[in-house]
């Protein structure tokens, strides 16, 4: 009884793990601490960009890749085909020149 207890609490345990990573799949980065930068020990005014995060103080949690593309997976045939059209439109859209507004005058002229 115990066990089966045990079990079922590991269950739910990995659940609301699971949850949390797919809803909040990055967290600040270790390196430079959420900033983005890393200071230098010497001279705390000194700074250089963050190599781990890309300067965005950002990073993946453990398992957010993997949850999401198996979430991504597990979705039927027409779900997919819905996500390749929006991307699709998406990619024409930003190619496409900006639409000119009215009264807006560039300042090549």
């Amino acid at each position: 009884m115990a066990i089966a207890i045990l079990f079922l609490l590991a269950i739910a345990m990995a659940a609301f793990w699971a949850a949390g990573v797919y809803l909040f799949p990055f967290r600040d980065c270790r390196k430079c601490g959420g900033t983005g930068r890393k200071t230098s020990k010497l001279n705390h005014s000194h700074y250089k960009l963050c190599t781990r995060c890309a300067a965005t103080g950002r990073v993946q949690r453990p398992g957010a890749r993997r949850l999401h593309r198996a979430a991504l997976s597990a979705r039927g045939p027409a779900a997919r085909l819905r996500q390749e059209a929006r991307s699709q439109r998406a990619a024409e859209r930003s190619g496409a020149p900006a639409p000119v507004r009215p009264g807006y005058r560039s300042r090549s002229h």
